[in-house]
């Protein structure tokens, strides 16, 4: 009984996750690394995993345009990009940013700075959704 009871947790988590909203129509994720960055190196996996299994589009950035394994080729980190995602707030790598790309003021939300599990970072953007789902996204980074 624990384990059908479990096994169902599992399932509905999943679904719930898939279907909340077509997430890769209106969501795209900005990685922000450091190519010298060891912890960047091993989250640029995790990041391909939510771009090849959750369908996501990454779009990926670094100070000297140099990527890491999975990411080779990035755009170069320029002023713009910081200004618009970090103000005047100290930089640290990896950033992982959840972006819609479909409302009219672009709303973002940071799901992941430093080096974290799939899992994890996967967790971060359904708890993300839901929070937006709910309409408390009054004090969303823009």
């Amino acid at each position: 009984m624990r384990k059908l009871l479990f096994l169902l947790m599992i399932i509905f988590s999943t679904a719930s996750f898939a279907d909340s909203v077509k997430l890769t129509d209106r969501y795209s994720l900005v990685f922000i690394m450091d190519s010298n960055c060891p912890h960047c190196q091993h989250f640029g996996s995790v990041v391909k995993k939510l771009e090849d299994e959750d369908g996501f589009k990454v779009y990926p950035f670094s100070p000297d345009g140099k990527g890491v394994a999975e990411y080779p080729q990035t755009a170069t980190l320029i002023k713009p990009v910081v200004e618009k995602y970090f103000s005047n707030k100290p930089l640290f790598f990896p950033i992982l940013i959840l972006q819609d790309t479909q409302s009219k003021d672009l709303p973002f939300y940071v799901v992941s700075q430093g080096d974290s599990s799939y899992q994890t970072v996967k967790a971060q953007i359904e708890t993300v959704l839901d929070y937006v789902a709910k309409g408390d996204n009054k004090n969303e980074t823009k």
